[in-house]
């Protein structure tokens, strides 16, 4: 591997960390957070905007971000003794990423059924929050299962975002 392999795969890791941030933040803010003044809302829209555009450039357009880095003249193409390859390298980080969504949302999924179940046994239905109408369960759902998902299809995933960063490449040098 180059040096600019390992600068290309860092920064798309970087970029796949703010998309599930933006997404988190997304539906978090849309669910379950309700500012009364407008400089709120507006802060948290240009936030999940910024996380957005950030994602989008480093995954979809890395070559951008290496351009800046690496000026002519510098040392991208020295080479690295690492022994893997871009796509095994990928496939372990989105293991680590899913790993982390797995590990954040399984506990307080836990917790919410735990307690449904706990307050419906002792038949005090004041304090039993219903799972099918609390948004916060489904939003659990759906982290584990998106951290399920990365976990079983990392290698795949590595391939096609391995190949998106190729065609890129294609495109970079026909545009020289």
């Amino acid at each position: 591997m180059r040096k600019i392999d390992v600068y290309e795969l860092a920064i798309r890791i970087l970029g796949i960390y703010f998309g599930f941030t933006a997404i988190s933040d997304f539906v978090s803010y849309s669910l379950f957070y309700f500012p009364s003044e407008l400089r709120f809302i507006l802060h948290d829209l240009i936030s999940i905007l910024v996380k957005v555009v950030i994602a989008y450039v480093s995954v979809f357009r890395t070559h951008v971000i290496l351009n800046q880095i690496f000026n002519k003249g510098t040392r991208e193409s020295e080479l690295l003794t690492i022994p893997l390859n871009k796509t095994d390298l990928l496939e372990v980080c989105l293991s680590v990423i899913a790993i982390l969504l797995f590990v954040n949302a399984v506990p307080p999924f836990l917790d919410m059924v735990v307690q449904e179940i706990y307050y419906q046994d002792r038949g005090d239905l004041a304090l039993t929050r219903s799972s099918s109408t609390d948004p916060g369960f489904y939003f659990l759902i759906f982290k584990v299962g998106i951290g399920i998902l990365l976990i079983f299809n990392a290698r795949n995933f590595s391939k096609k975002m391995v190949k998106i960063g190729l065609e890129d490449d294609a495109t970079d040098s026909s545009r020289l």
